[in-house]
């Protein structure tokens, strides 16, 4: 039923996948994952080196947390945290998405 919008966000760069070739429509969604996609999607400029959060030095998706956290997008899920592994909840959702400026 995702097929026409998940094919847009792979043309667009929006999406790398789960895997090759694959995307697993039916997979949450990493708070990671989704600083990746919001990233590409709204073309973040890089951060500042001294951006960031304590629990994202290393992970795959610093950069893309970095760039979200630096345009203001996520305040993080704690003191100095950003939580890169848990799943997003609706709830946050809505949140990056109005901070990001995507509301009418």
């Amino acid at each position: 039923v995702f097929v026409k919008s998940i094919n847009w966000l792979a043309a667009s760069g929006i999406t790398k996948g789960c895997a090759p070739d694959r995307y697993c429509p039916t997979a949450y969604v990493t708070r990671g994952q989704m600083a990746a996609f919001m990233t590409r999607a709204l073309g973040l400029p890089k951060a500042p080196a001294d951006v960031g959060f304590s629990d994202t030095n290393g992970h795959l998706f610093e950069d893309a947390i970095a760039r979200l956290a630096h345009a203001g997008i996520t305040k993080g899920c704690g003191p100095d945290k950003f939580c890169p592994d848990s799943k997003v909840t609706r709830g946050q959702m809505a949140a990056f998405l109005v901070r990001a400026g995507l509301t009418s």
